[in-house]
């Protein structure tokens, strides 16, 4: 009989024991009884390894006629060999038929079997009797629906050491851009958008005109208010128009009488000065009265007013005294022209920048003149984008950044398995959320 290792039984497994071996003693015992009345090889009795024998019968219940019965249902006796008949002899079981490989399980012969231990990894008997389970079988993954809840895209963990596909992004969008498993647009480099790009403004202290976004466009950050001017004093900024300064009623009326230009035209105070209510004529005198306009004297002479060419002689603006004391209107000036002593003269302007002034230091787009108007400094080539790394510099484009989640938040709500950082399915884009002891 095969020698198998002796190993400490379950309590169970003892009683099952003692109860083979009291029932095979007992075959034993009624042999010999058999043996000793006299009975004939024929009458069933089993007999020793030496003896002869005819039929027996199993107290396991069934016939052995020249075969075998079992032992306590595992088991089997056999034939000996002896001379002109059988004798009953177990044969135990092995782990392999029995369907297990760990433990120790009884081999129907009152021994025990050691059917080996478990791997690491796994555990003896969590699942079915005596058969090894690995505890990754034991682990239930999470659905698609739970794993990518709140997720648009990227690859996450399913818990059990696999992935989950979570969807990918839409063209011109990259995952994880702007956040962790969410799409987000792509900077294109267009004129009206890049990294680098001026967003308005106030970011360059531009009160109005045309400024250039730092991508190849423009911003129209607007005009000036009433009486105002963009530019006048500095590119981009809004100045107060100055107005003609009247002259004083001294000045206007020196040597005069009658009506007298204050230098401005009409839309200034009427562009005149009454010199005779300033400064009327000495006693009798009147303005014209010796015959001279606009001057005082007397002598009976009646003032003859100076006719309107000859009054606006030399004068196209504003008002000119007649020499009696009344005046003519000379003429009004033009948009963008103001009257100044007589003459039409442009107003206060802007004078725009130089290109060579606005492009300074900048290799593309476009910037604003300082009145209204734009430069084009150049455009990019060979594949770089203005803008791309520094406002009106041509630079290669820089590709988007994923912001990866951390190990604390990619594991959040998870006790073991593995997670990914929401921004590639790499080992460096791998967290470990943790063991189950």
């Amino acid at each position: 009989m095969p020698v198998h290792d002796r190993v400490q039984l379950p309590e169970n497994e003892k009683v099952f024991v003692r109860l083979t071996a009291f029932r095979f003693a007992t075959l034993y015992f009624a042999a010999a009884v058999g043996m000793a009345c006299g009975s004939s090889p024929g009458d069933g009795a089993l007999v020793d390894p030496n003896g002869s024998a005819g039929t027996g019968s199993s107290e396991g219940g069934g016939s052995n006629e020249g075969g075998s019965s079992s032992v306590g249902g595992t088991g089997s006796l056999i034939d000996d060999g002896g001379e002109g008949g059988q004798s009953g002899r177990c044969v135990p079981t092995t782990c392999e038929a029995l369907g297990k490989n760990c433990g120790a399980v009884a081999d129907g012969c009152g021994r025990a079997l050691d059917c080996g231990t478990c791997a690491a990894g796994q555990s003896c008997g969590i699942v079915t009797t005596n058969v090894c389970t690995a505890f990754e079988d034991l682990c239930v993954p999470a659905t698609q629906v739970e794993a990518c809840a709140g997720k648009e895209c990227g690859v996450e963990g399913n818990g059990c050491g696999g992935t989950i596909d979570c969807g990918s992004c839409g063209a011109g969008e990259a995952c994880g851009l702007d956040a962790p498993f969410q799409c987000g647009t792509l900077l294109t480099g267009t004129d009206d958008e890049c990294p680098a790009e001026i967003v308005d403004c106030a970011a360059v202290g531009a009160e109005c005109g045309l400024i250039g976004n730092g991508c190849g466009g423009t911003i129209d950050c607007g005009g000036c208010g009433a009486g105002e001017l963009c530019g006048l004093n500095a590119p981009q900024i809004c100045g107060t128009v100055p107005v003609c300064q009247p002259l004083s009623d001294a000045d206007a009326c020196n040597g005069k009488c009658g009506v007298a230009s204050n230098g401005c035209g009409s839309e200034v105070a009427g562009g005149v000065v009454d010199c005779d209510a300033a400064f009327p004529c000495p006693g009798v005198e009147t303005c014209g009265g010796g015959g001279v306009p606009n001057e005082c004297g007397s002598g009976g002479a009646v003032c003859q007013p100076n006719l309107q060419a000859t009054a606006c002689s030399g004068r196209v603006c504003g008002a000119a005294s007649d020499g009696c004391g009344g005046s003519h209107l000379c003429g009004t000036c033009g948009a963008g022209t103001a009257c100044q002593a007589g003459q039409c003269v442009a107003g206060p302007t802007c004078t725009p920048e130089t290109q060579v002034n606005a492009c300074a230091g900048k290799a593309c787009g476009q910037v604003g003149n300082g009145c209204g108007g734009t430069y084009t400094c150049g455009t990019c080539t060979g594949g770089q984008e203005c803008g791309a790394r520094a406002a009106f510099q041509c630079g290669t484009p820089i590709p988007p950044v994923c912001d990866p989640l951390s190990q604390a938040e990619a594991c959040a709500g998870k006790e073991c398995g593995m997670a990914f950082d929401g921004c590639g399915t790499a080992l460096a884009n791998q967290h470990t959320c943790g063991t189950c002891p």
